[in-house]
Protein backbone atom coordinates (compact mmCIF):
# COMPACT_ATOMS: atom_id res chain seq x y z
CA UNK A 1 0.00 0.00 0.00
CA UNK A 2 2.90 2.22 0.73
CA UNK A 3 4.61 1.89 -2.65
CA UNK A 4 1.53 2.63 -4.22
CA UNK A 5 0.43 5.60 -2.37
CA UNK A 6 3.64 6.85 -3.24
CA UNK A 7 3.44 5.81 -6.33
CA UNK A 8 0.25 7.62 -6.88
CA UNK A 9 2.24 11.13 -5.55
CA UNK A 10 4.95 10.48 -7.77
CA UNK A 11 3.00 10.39 -11.05
CA UNK A 12 0.98 13.11 -9.61
CA UNK A 13 3.81 15.43 -9.15
CA UNK A 14 4.87 14.59 -12.62
CA UNK A 15 1.66 15.46 -14.18
CA UNK A 16 0.87 11.93 -16.23
CA UNK A 17 -2.24 11.65 -17.83
CA UNK A 18 -4.75 8.86 -16.13
CA UNK A 19 -4.20 6.66 -18.94
CA UNK A 20 -0.43 6.75 -18.98
CA UNK A 21 -0.76 6.36 -14.93
CA UNK A 22 -2.89 3.23 -15.26
CA UNK A 23 -0.62 1.70 -17.41
CA UNK A 24 2.34 2.74 -15.58
CA UNK A 25 0.97 1.46 -12.18
CA UNK A 26 -0.11 -1.74 -14.00
CA UNK A 27 3.58 -2.59 -15.34
CA UNK A 28 4.68 -1.53 -11.24
CA UNK A 29 2.47 -4.32 -9.80
CA UNK A 30 4.10 -7.00 -12.46
CA UNK A 31 7.76 -6.02 -12.05
CA UNK A 32 7.03 -5.91 -7.86
CA UNK A 33 6.33 -9.66 -8.47
CA UNK A 34 9.73 -10.16 -8.99
CA UNK A 35 11.64 -10.37 -5.21
CA UNK A 36 14.66 -8.95 -6.32
CA UNK A 37 12.69 -6.06 -7.84
CA UNK A 38 11.15 -5.40 -4.88
CA UNK A 39 14.21 -5.29 -3.03
CA UNK A 40 14.65 -2.19 -4.91
CA UNK A 41 11.81 -0.41 -3.33
CA UNK A 42 12.49 -0.83 0.26
CA UNK A 43 13.12 3.17 0.77
CA UNK A 44 11.92 6.07 -1.15
CA UNK A 45 15.05 6.57 -2.91
CA UNK A 46 14.95 3.53 -4.76
CA UNK A 47 11.44 2.90 -4.78
CA UNK A 48 11.92 6.77 -7.04
CA UNK A 49 14.87 5.02 -9.05
CA UNK A 50 12.85 2.63 -9.67
CA UNK A 51 9.59 4.58 -10.70
CA UNK A 52 11.97 6.14 -12.87
CA UNK A 53 13.13 3.23 -14.44
CA UNK A 54 9.77 1.61 -15.04
CA UNK A 55 8.48 5.29 -16.72
CA UNK A 56 12.00 5.33 -19.01
CA UNK A 57 11.68 1.61 -20.31
CA UNK A 58 8.26 0.52 -19.30
CA UNK A 59 7.48 -3.29 -19.89
CA UNK A 60 11.43 -3.61 -21.42
CA UNK A 61 12.85 -3.04 -17.87
CA UNK A 62 14.86 -5.87 -17.54
CA UNK A 63 14.00 -8.86 -15.22
CA UNK A 64 17.15 -10.18 -15.37
CA UNK A 65 19.08 -9.28 -12.40
CA UNK A 66 22.50 -8.08 -13.79
CA UNK A 67 20.73 -5.99 -16.74
CA UNK A 68 18.47 -4.55 -14.42
CA UNK A 69 20.84 -3.40 -11.57
CA UNK A 70 22.96 -2.07 -14.60
CA UNK A 71 19.94 0.17 -15.23
CA UNK A 72 19.40 0.54 -11.72
CA UNK A 73 23.06 2.18 -10.91
CA UNK A 74 23.56 4.16 -14.44
CA UNK A 75 20.15 5.69 -13.30
CA UNK A 76 21.29 5.93 -9.48
CA UNK A 77 24.54 7.35 -10.51
CA UNK A 78 22.84 10.21 -12.89
CA UNK A 79 20.85 11.23 -10.47
CA UNK A 80 23.93 11.78 -8.05
CA UNK A 81 26.34 13.13 -10.54
CA UNK A 82 23.84 16.42 -10.81
CA UNK A 83 24.10 16.83 -7.26
CA UNK A 84 28.30 15.95 -6.17
CA UNK A 85 31.36 17.31 -7.76
CA UNK A 86 32.88 14.01 -6.58
CA UNK A 87 30.13 11.82 -8.42
CA UNK A 88 30.12 13.88 -11.40
CA UNK A 89 34.04 14.08 -11.67
CA UNK A 90 35.23 9.79 -11.31
CA UNK A 91 31.56 8.64 -12.04
CA UNK A 92 33.59 5.54 -13.99
CA UNK A 93 35.79 4.88 -11.17
CA UNK A 94 33.06 4.82 -8.44
CA UNK A 95 30.98 2.77 -10.33
CA UNK A 96 34.26 0.06 -11.19
CA UNK A 97 35.20 0.72 -7.43
CA UNK A 98 31.43 -0.52 -6.13
CA UNK A 99 31.63 -3.54 -8.27
CA UNK A 100 35.32 -4.32 -7.39
CA UNK A 101 33.76 -4.12 -3.61
CA UNK A 102 31.28 -5.86 -4.13
CA UNK A 103 33.13 -9.31 -6.04
CA UNK A 104 35.43 -8.36 -2.21
CA UNK A 105 32.31 -8.84 -0.16
CA UNK A 106 30.66 -11.21 -1.56
CA UNK A 107 33.72 -13.56 -1.85
CA UNK A 108 34.39 -13.12 1.98
CA UNK A 109 30.82 -14.07 2.58
CA UNK A 110 30.94 -17.24 0.55
CA UNK A 111 34.20 -18.06 2.47
CA UNK A 112 32.32 -17.68 5.70
CA UNK A 113 34.85 -14.43 6.35
CA UNK A 114 32.25 -11.98 7.29
CA UNK A 115 28.72 -11.77 6.49
CA UNK A 116 29.27 -9.27 3.60
CA UNK A 117 30.43 -6.25 5.57
CA UNK A 118 33.33 -4.43 5.57
CA UNK A 119 34.81 -2.22 8.04
CA UNK A 120 36.01 1.58 7.41
CA UNK A 121 39.20 1.12 8.18
CA UNK A 122 39.32 -2.12 6.03
CA UNK A 123 36.95 -0.05 3.25
CA UNK A 124 40.10 2.65 3.12
CA UNK A 125 42.45 0.21 3.30
CA UNK A 126 40.88 -1.47 -0.31
CA UNK A 127 39.96 1.98 -1.80
CA UNK A 128 43.26 2.89 -1.70
CA UNK A 129 45.05 -0.63 -2.72
CA UNK A 130 42.28 -0.97 -5.60
CA UNK A 131 43.18 2.79 -6.95
CA UNK A 132 47.43 1.90 -7.01
CA UNK A 133 46.79 -1.61 -8.32
CA UNK A 134 44.58 0.10 -11.44
CA UNK A 135 47.09 3.59 -11.40
CA UNK A 136 44.52 6.11 -10.02
CA UNK A 137 46.59 8.65 -7.76
CA UNK A 138 45.87 6.95 -4.56
CA UNK A 139 45.55 10.53 -2.89
CA UNK A 140 41.65 10.08 -3.97
CA UNK A 141 41.02 7.87 -1.83
CA UNK A 142 39.22 10.14 1.38
CA UNK A 143 37.35 11.94 -1.33
CA UNK A 144 36.13 8.79 -3.06
CA UNK A 145 35.25 7.17 0.29
CA UNK A 146 33.40 10.70 1.20
CA UNK A 147 31.68 9.95 -2.13
CA UNK A 148 30.94 6.72 -1.53
CA UNK A 149 29.14 6.53 1.60
CA UNK A 150 27.50 10.02 1.70
CA UNK A 151 26.37 10.99 -1.80
CA UNK A 152 26.26 7.47 -3.57
CA UNK A 153 24.49 5.25 -0.38
CA UNK A 154 24.97 2.26 -2.42
CA UNK A 155 26.84 1.55 0.92
CA UNK A 156 25.56 1.92 4.30
CA UNK A 157 26.45 1.45 8.18
CA UNK A 158 23.74 -0.29 9.67
CA UNK A 159 26.84 -1.26 12.52
CA UNK A 160 28.57 1.79 13.56
CA UNK A 161 31.91 1.25 12.00
CA UNK A 162 31.53 -1.01 9.43
CA UNK A 163 29.41 -0.56 5.87
CA UNK A 164 27.43 -3.34 3.45
CA UNK A 165 25.72 -2.77 0.47
CA UNK A 166 21.82 -1.33 1.19
CA UNK A 167 20.37 -3.85 -1.28
CA UNK A 168 22.21 -7.02 -0.82
CA UNK A 169 21.24 -8.44 -4.36
CA UNK A 170 22.56 -5.93 -5.63
CA UNK A 171 26.19 -7.07 -4.17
Amino acid sequence: PLIDKYADKWLRARRVGPKEASEFKRTLREKLEYPHLRDLSRNPMQLAILLSLIMTRGRSLPDKRTALYDNYIDLFFSREAEKSPIVREHRELLIEIHRYLAWVLQSEAERGNSLGSITQEKLLQTLTSYLAREDHPTGLARDLFTGMVERVVALVSRVEGTFEFEVQPLR
